[in-house]
């Protein structure tokens, strides 16, 4: 299991982010796998530091983009899974045919 995450940096006096610290932290191993340093304009997105066969990637609910996750997964083959924290009422779940299934 994998924890991503990502923070804002702000120079003093500044009026918005500057810089943005992206992390991913492999708690099997207790250390980083993958830290990344970028300017504003770097986004968040899940493929910060490569997946692993056999995965389990923890993000928070700014990763919680179907697209995203999709993308992520496709590059690495559909070899990894992911827990992502939903905001507000999100879609139900859709299983393989397209249709909203019931996690209960």
């Amino acid at each position: 299991m994998r924890a991503g995450d990502g923070s804002s940096i702000s120079k003093p006096a500044s009026k918005g982010t500057d810089w943005r610290i992206h992390g991913v932290f492999d708690l099997g191993c207790g250390r980083f796998s993958h830290m990344a340093l970028t300017d504003c304009h770097g986004a968040e997105p899940l493929a910060r530091g490569a997946g692993v066969d056999g995965e389990i990637r923890i993000a928070d609910r700014n990763y919680a983009r179907a697209g995203m996750l999709h993308s992520w997964r496709t590059q690495i083959g559909g070899r990894v899974d992911f827990i992502v924290r939903c905001a507000g009422t999100p879609s139900p779940p859709l299983g393989p045919d397209g249709k909203p299934c019931d996690l209960v």
